[in-house]
């Protein structure tokens, strides 16, 4: 019998890998500053929108590009 913990692990994992790549291209950016007179300190998720609708479009590009160039018919 198999366990659920690895198909757990295997999720864990692949969130992991996800949140990072978003880290890695910009995405993602965690911010922090310290409150002195409540002595907490804020930390801030920033997901930048406009650099993934800028990547996304340039991907869509590639992908047309590329499609252009693919024979579905060669000659036999």
């Amino acid at each position: 019998m198999r366990s659920r913990g690895g198909g757990f692990a295997f999720l864990l994992l692949i969130i992991i890998l996800i949140v990072g790549f978003g880290f890695y291209r910009g995405y993602l950016v965690l911010t922090s500053r310290p409150e002195p007179a409540t002595n907490n300190t804020e930390i801030k998720l920033i997901v930048d929108q406009n650099k993934i609708d800028a990547d996304a479009k340039r991907a869509e590009e590639e992908v047309k590009k590329a499609s252009r160039n693919i024979d579905l018919n060669p000659s036999s």
